[in-house]
């Protein structure tokens, strides 16, 4: 008999017809993702054209599950024109690799997509976080008393590596409401 017990942290059993019986346990479950946005200049300065901005975007991964092909998106308002980036991670998380990244120039949602982030079986044991610090300017068009909203999430990720369990079966993307992160200037 094999069986999986969802009901108890993913416990899996198998038993023989024999007296033996043997127990392996499996952490059964998703990654818990998260978004924080910190900046430079600090939220709330008045910033002009050519001003220089840097957003800090940390996702941080507090379970055990590692997340695949995850997507970072970040709103940049009208006026702010993105200038490139520089990935790093936490200990135990090596950086992802990047298979989608914004072009310098860019406008609007710019977006990323990393490939994995460890979960918190990866020692040193907790958290994993990958940080993405984004350069933008503000461009010469934006007037006066303007405001400027930026505003960053994590719309979804891979639960599994690759296409899945089986050839010809799509990935197993989830979409992720995990909240968001946003930073304001002024013109």
């Amino acid at each position: 008999e094999l069986r999986w017990d969802t009901a108890n942290s993913g416990l899996y059993v198998e038993t023989g017809s024999t007296s033996q019986t043997s127990s392996v346990s499996s952490y059964l479950g998703r990654p818990t993702l998260a978004i924080v946005k910190n900046n430079t200049p600090s939220d709330g300065t008045i910033v002009g054209s050519g001003s220089a901005l840097t957003y800090y975007l940390v996702a941080p991964n507090s379970t055990q599950t590692p997340a695949y092909d995850f997507v970072i998106s970040d709103t940049l308002p009208t006026g702010i024109v993105y200038q490139g980036y520089i990935l790093s991670s936490s200990s135990g998380s090596e950086p992802p690799a990047v298979v989608v990244a914004p072009t310098v120039g860019a406008t609007g949602v710019i977006t990323w997509q990393l490939d994995m982030l460890n979960g918190t079986q990866v020692t040193p044991a907790g958290s994993k976080a990958v940080t993405l610090t984004v350069s933008a300017v503000v461009s010469p068009e934006v007037g006066a008393g303007t405001t400027l909203t930026n505003i960053a999430v994590i719309p979804y990720y891979d639960s599994q590596s690759g296409t899945g369990p089986q050839v010809g079966l799509s990935p197993t993307q989830r979409s992720y409401i995990g909240g968001s992160d946003t930073a304001v200037f002024y013109t």
